[in-house]
């Protein structure tokens, strides 16, 4: 039992546990205090505790990288893919040839399948490596060979209601700023909203209509309530039959529930939206929750030129002082600080549909990640001198790699038969419980229904907190 006291009755307690066996453990987080509201001074959380995933390195050098890994997985080596990777949660290559991979079909089933792929780069990896006429090279969410420059559909959406008449300046001032981080060869479309979307202009290729669009911009002004849902479904209906983004600046007041789900139907769509939260004060958490919904990002007002990364070209292109974090909401990117900057980079451009997680000082793809068929693939395309990782081996930058890995896993328990998984809810809130195994499970007042191959999941709704366990 781990025991502290607040003084001030405020702060953090941070602790570290190693388990010593499998299986799930509960950890419970108890507040003793005479506050005036008991129902929240116990919190308790599941943790299921799993052996270290096996993953297989790939690899002809000697590189620090294999020696980090066995600290976190059970790691075995080759020197080329194997036709049977059956064993494997996932598959780490660094600094290999195309020529050298081995069986690259092997490869492309296992991922498929469901199986995790890391590639590290360096001097003998993607563009030096001929990954771009190889097959392996449709596996990866990078293309080698530098990018041309942005050409993708945007829609922007402005927040012109009245919650935004006192700081409309602002926001139109944001507004101008996203546009400035926009490549000329991008179609670029307007749609300012209230309670209703009015579009303001129609896309466009940026290049010899960035000065209109400007002038179309500053000339808003605001008025009426605010509904960010119409907003998004305006600039949805711009983009018709068109896969693009919308880039969001708002403040985030506005109905929670119905603006999650535009954005939600936009991602299903694959239009992704990002918003960029703006104004005296700002509602966060949906403006983050609006752009989770479609697989997009949140930005703060002073982080739009992480835009350029995205969207610019020779002329607006990013300048750092070294690794960015691109997207900050991202599996492997949340929680991260970088310090390291490695120095080097593969050349190599972000594929339509992939996730852009970190850029290098110049504005270069450094990791970047997709899904490939039911498998995750990621990418590390920023190497040191020595052709290894350098200082993303190093706290803080080693929490990137490990989150990276264990993003490809994906679930530790996969392979296993008789699982039963629970995600943590609250009495009153329905949740999801999947069983992994032969058949169908029996269970008093569930329904289980198949959801893939030896996969079911049942809907549940607690009705009390669990039982608490010693």
């Amino acid at each position: 039992m781990l025991t502290r006291t607040l003084d001030d009755g405020s702060g953090d307690v941070s602790f570290s546990h190693t388990f010593q066996t499998t299986g799930s453990h509960r950890v419970t987080a108890r507040i003793e205090s005479d506050d005036a509201f008991d129902e929240n001074d116990v919190f308790r959380r599941s943790v299921s505790v799993v052996d270290r995933p096996r993953v297989l390195y790939v690899s002809r050098g000697d590189y620090p990288l294999l020696d980090y890994l066995r600290t976190v997985y059970d790691v075995r080596t080759a020197s080329s893919v194997p036709a049977d990777l059956s064993p494997y949660y996932a598959v780490v290559t660094q600094n290999l040839p195309a020529s050298a991979l081995g069986h690259t079909e092997a490869l492309q089933r296992f991922v498929i399948d469901g199986g995790g792929l890391v590639v590290a780069g360096g001097d003998r990896a993607f563009e030096n490596g001929g990954y771009g006429r190889h097959a392996f090279g449709s596996l990866l969410p990078v293309s080698t060979g530098e990018s041309g420059g942005s050409s993708a559909n945007v829609v922007l959406a402005i927040d012109v209601s009245g919650s935004a008449r006192s700081g409309l300046g602002t926001q139109k001032a944001i507004a101008l700023d996203v546009l400035s981080q926009l490549g000329d060869g991008n179609r670029v479309g307007v749609v300012a909203f209230n309670d209703q979307a009015y579009r303001v202009a129609d896309l466009r290729t940026l290049g010899n209509a960035r000065a209109d669009t400007r002038d179309l911009i500053q000339r808003l002004t605001s008025g009426g309530g605010t509904d960010i849902a119409a907003g998004l479904r305006g600039a949805g209906d711009m983009l018709g039959e068109k896969r693009g983004s919308v880039i969001l600046v708002s403040d985030g007041f506005s109905n929670r529930g119905a603006a999650t789900n535009a954005a939600a139907t936009l991602g299903d769509a694959g239009t992704r939206v990002i918003s960029v939260g703006v104004g005296q004060t700002t509602d966060e958490q949906t403006l983050r929750r609006i752009a989770d919904a479609s697989g997009g990002t949140y930005y703060h007002a002073d982080e739009t030129n992480r835009l350029s990364l995205q969207f610019g070209d020779s002329a607006h292109r990013y300048q750092g002082s070294g690794l960015t974090v691109v997207d900050p909401d991202a599996f492997a990117t949340a929680g991260v600080t970088l310090r390291s900057n490695p120095g080097r980079s593969n050349a190599v451009s972000v594929k339509p549909g992939a996730d852009y997680l970190v850029a290098t000082g110049d504005g270069t793809p450094a990791v970047a990640s997709w899904n490939y068929g039911l498998g995750r693939v990621l990418t590390v395309t920023t190497y040191g001198a020595d052709g290894g990782l350098d200082g993303l081996l190093s706290r803080p930058d080693s929490l990137l790699v490990t989150k990276s890995v264990n993003y490809v896993i994906g679930d530790p328990e996969r392979k296993r038969s008789g699982v039963t998984d629970v995600p943590d809810t609250r009495v009153g809130e329905p949740t999801t419980v999947t069983y992994r195994g032969s058949s169908r499970p029996s269970v008093d007042g569930l329904t289980f229904r198949a959801a893939g191959d030896g996969v079911y999941r049942a809907e549940v709704t607690p009705t009390r907190p669990a039982t608490p366990r010693c």
